[in-house]
């Protein structure tokens, strides 16, 4: 892909025309690569979306005095242009060694050269000069010590269907084609119908209603938006009644079997359901007792010339959530809660010593989430509630912005 066609979000494609005598030269080649490559990392990119596809678990990292090597076992990645990364084999990269204890990795497609063979002259003899024959799509591991941008969380669609309509599957697309398609999609021959217009009483043309609807791309991540935002939604989206009183319903002996199954599958689907929210909830509350540890040893740093007691206060957060971090704090809800609640009182004392050391606004928004997550913590909230009132108040706390026009601490 070119360096032209990133910079666009859309690009018309371009192709060699064949004619009978036609030179061709590298240049006609290369255009030939690209104009199909460009296709495939175009539809890749709207069609499919970027990230893993399969595999590519970190399986080991090993430590030297010089590099890291870590293993990657097999798989296939898209990456944000839209190219895939294939990783045949278990495979072992090195890296340098990083000056902080956490490391976040990435995989970045790549070309090596190969195959060096001899550029022959105007005469077709060939020379000293050597070019490579082949180049070979690999991928590089990289690294960077701070925690990524999250990722663009996925939307609710907003949707409300006609109960009546003929079509649902239709208007699910054309809600999200409505709220997330912001530029026009255009095809190759044959034409695409686009829409319906009538004149106006003005004279001017207006769109209309037809009884054919314009064709739409049901797309993976369409799909995925639909279903993900079905499944949040607890309020009971179907609208279903339960009789206040069970009805006698007859029930046929041979069906008691399938009952069973059923219940049975249930029971598993249950099970991993709960699997899947306590991993959940262990990595939210992990996470939240690093972030503490970083972004209050950030504060504490920050301050320090401001005030003293700023950052004696906010050491003393950072020394806490260490050692809950040593203790594996996250690995037990209650002591996780109670690990939360002894740190209250010293998140409370550092918003009172940072009055008239750090700007009203982001002061405000740092008290505002301490006393959520005090509300959280009265209310016997869930655990899950609980580790993200925790984390927005690290967030706060690295959003605190000192004011310069202070004197100083003696």
């Amino acid at each position: 892909m070119t360096t032209k066609m990133r910079e666009r979000a859309l690009e018309q494609f371009e192709k060699n025309r064949f004619f009978q005598g036609k030179l061709m030269t590298p240049r006609d080649m290369q255009v030939e690569q690209e104009y199909h490559a460009e296709r495939l990392h175009t539809l890749a990119r709207y069609t499919m979306g970027t990230g893993i596809v399969r595999g590519l678990e970190v399986r080991d990292v090993q430590e030297t005095q010089e590099e890291l090597t870590v293993t990657v076992a097999p798989g296939l990645a898209i990456d944000g242009y839209g190219r895939p990364i294939v990783v045949e084999t278990e495979t072992s990269k090195s890296v340098p060694v990083p000056t902080n204890d956490e490391i976040y990795l990435f995989a970045r497609h790549a070309e090596v050269s190969t195959e060096s063979v001899p550029v022959p002259d105007a005469d077709g003899v060939a020379g000293d000069e050597q070019t490579p024959n082949r180049a070979i799509e690999v991928f590089e591991l990289t690294y960077q010590e701070t925690e990524p941008e999250p990722g663009e969380p996925t939307p609710e669609l907003e949707l409300e269907l006609d109960e009546d309509s003929r079509d649902p599957f239709h208007e699910i697309a054309a809600a999200y084609h409505e709220q997330y398609r912001e530029e026009p999609r255009s095809e190759s021959d044959p034409a695409v119908f686009v829409g319906a217009f009538e004149r106006g009483s003005d004279g001017g043309w207006q769109p209309t209603e037809t009884a054919v609807k314009r064709p739409l791309v049901y797309d993976t991540e369409m799909l995925f938006r639909a279903f993900a935002s079905h499944l949040a939604d607890t309020d009971n989206p179907h609208g279903v009644t339960v009789d206040p009183e069970p009805r006698d319903v007859p029930v046929d002996l041979d069906d008691i079997e399938g009952f069973e199954r059923k219940l049975q599958f249930l029971q598993a689907e249950l099970h991993e359901l709960k699997e899947d929210r306590d991993t959940l909830n262990r990595y939210l509350m992990r996470k939240s007792l690093k972030d503490k540890e970083r972004f209050f040893r950030d504060v504490a740093d920050r301050f320090e010339e401001h005030s003293d007691e700023v950052s004696r206060v906010a050491q003393e957060i950072v020394t806490a959530a260490t050692e809950g971090i040593a203790a594996n704090a996250y690995d037990q809800p209650e002591i996780y809660r109670e690990h939360v609640r002894e740190l209250l009182d010293a998140e409370i004392r550092l918003g009172e010593t940072l009055e008239g050391t750090a700007t009203e606004d982001t002061l405000d928004g740092y008290v505002r989430a301490v006393s959520q997550l005090q509300n959280r913590l009265e209310d016997e909230a869930s655990i899950l509630d609980v580790a993200v009132a925790q984390d927005n108040v690290c967030e706060a706390a690295d959003s605190l912005e000192e004011l310069y026009d202070i004197v100083p601490d003696t």
